[in-house]
């Protein structure tokens, strides 16, 4: 509405959904919190000519996770009701192909149960998938042949819930192809499902692939970069 947005003289209003039924992205939730409503334009007599309206978005460095909304009937089992923290570790990988790493933990953590989820910043990098006191063995996502569940977020509406499997693996690349769920060719980020740990971990970013329900996945970086942490929670699991 034009005239309405004229008389907007003030910004950093907080900005949430309403609700929209017929809202481009799909069904979107009302009342979540988007960000700060920031007004550019022109001061004129004492009043503000507004050009353009933005929204200053939430911050969210440091978040372990974000939260998919489906429509009902289409969302995945209810997360689990716990409380995600992050362990950090010292990881190296063991071989020049980057296809298992050792972590050292803390000993006072006990042993990390198989599969637990190690990420880094908000990226799921990979699962432990051996374990001692004060170690582990960390297997990152990509071995050529594996399968994994995951959420697929684009720009063309909801979720889907869609499972890959790893089709080639290159220093820099995975190679998925869709093996369940039916989508449509496009840009999307990948998150991880409520099964076998915490949902709404951020996998990566997919580019369509060269044929047909295939994507291509740009691989986490290798362990030497530092900054990995195993997703635990206080009742001792992962």
């Amino acid at each position: 509405d034009p005239y309405r947005a004229a008389s907007l003289q003030h910004d950093g209003f907080e900005v949430r959904t309403g609700g929209f039924v017929d809202d481009p992205l799909g069904e979107v939730p009302g009342g979540l919190v988007l960000g700060t409503f920031q007004i550019w334009g022109y001061e004129r007599d004492g009043r503000r000519l507004p050009i353009g309206f933005f929204v200053d978005p939430v911050d969210l460095d440091g978040a372990a996770l974000v939260t998919l909304w489906t429509r009902a009937g289409r969302a995945a089992a209810p997360a689990r009701d716990v409380e995600w923290r992050r362990q950090p570790l010292e990881a190296y990988a063991l071989s020049d192909t980057g296809l298992r790493w050792f972590a050292r933990v803390p000993f006072e953590r006990g042993v990390l149960p198989l599969g637990t989820q190690v990420v880094r910043g908000d990226r799921l990098v990979g699962r432990v998938t051996s374990a001692g006191h004060g170690y582990a063995f960390v297997t990152p996502l990509g071995g050529e042949g594996s399968r994994f569940e995951a959420w697929l977020v684009t720009d063309r509406g909801s979720p889907i819930h869609v499972e890959f499997r790893v089709i080639a693996s290159s220093e820099r690349e995975l190679g998925l192809r869709v093996v369940r769920g039916t989508i449509e060719p496009g840009r999307g980020a990948l998150f991880t499902t409520s099964s076998g740990g915490a949902p709404g971990l951020w996998i990566g970013d997919v580019d369509p692939g060269p044929k047909a329900g295939t994507f291509v996945l740009e691989r986490a970086a290798s362990p030497s970069e530092g900054g990995l942490s195993a997703l635990v929670h206080d009742g001792g699991g992962s």
